[in-house]
């Protein structure tokens, strides 16, 4: 189904779920449409936020997380991202991933 043939309550409903939570994937299945056209809808008429924009919004919580457990794999199962995108944005904030080695 093209996005313009997308009714306005279908619409009105991605974003919805969207901002609730569920993922682009999951709505689509749900709705018989592509995830392509949901983070479409969500991140156009919704304002939802692209998946860059919404690690660098959790920066504080990753790092908290990773503050607290020391696992880069754990906060990144907890958040849904990828090892890689955690340890960027630890990077960027500057926190040590390991202690330094004693000589």
């Amino acid at each position: 189904m093209p996005p313009h043939t997308i009714p306005d309550a279908v619409r009105g409903e991605i974003i919805a779920r969207a901002w609730d939570g569920e993922t682009f994937a999951h709505i689509a299945r749900d709705l018989g449409v592509s995830s392509y056209q949901v983070g479409r809808i969500a991140m156009r008429e919704g304002d939802f936020p692209t998946r860059a924009e919404l690690i660098r919004l959790q920066g504080d919580a990753i790092c908290a997380a990773f503050e607290e457990s020391g696992s880069m794999a754990e906060v990144a199962r907890r958040f849904a991202l990828s090892e890689q995108a955690v340890s960027n944005t630890l990077h960027a904030r500057g926190v040590r991933r390991r202690k330094p080695r004693r000589r």
